[in-house]
């Protein structure tokens, strides 16, 4: 579903959790959409966010449980 990005230093950790500005993306493993969505919405942020899939209703259904600003 999805690629995927080890995170082994806290530098790169500390990248999902503070308000970058600029073109970045975090690739993370998950076990299911609803882990992935909890994830999403654990931050003080969410001016965008961003759902990538083959599958519409999935992306429908993620994109509506973001609490973000914007959702592409």
């Amino acid at each position: 579903m999805v690629a995927v990005l080890h995170i082994k230093s806290l530098q790169v950790q500390n990248t999902l959790f503070v308000q970058i500005f600029g073109p970045v993306q975090s690739i993370l493993k998950f076990k299911d959409i609803d882990e992935v969505i909890d994830m999403a919405n654990d931050t003080n942020y969410g001016l965008a966010a961003g759902v990538y899939t083959k599958d519409l209703d999935t992306a429908i259904r993620v994109a509506n449980s973001f609490e973000a600003g914007t959702v592409w």
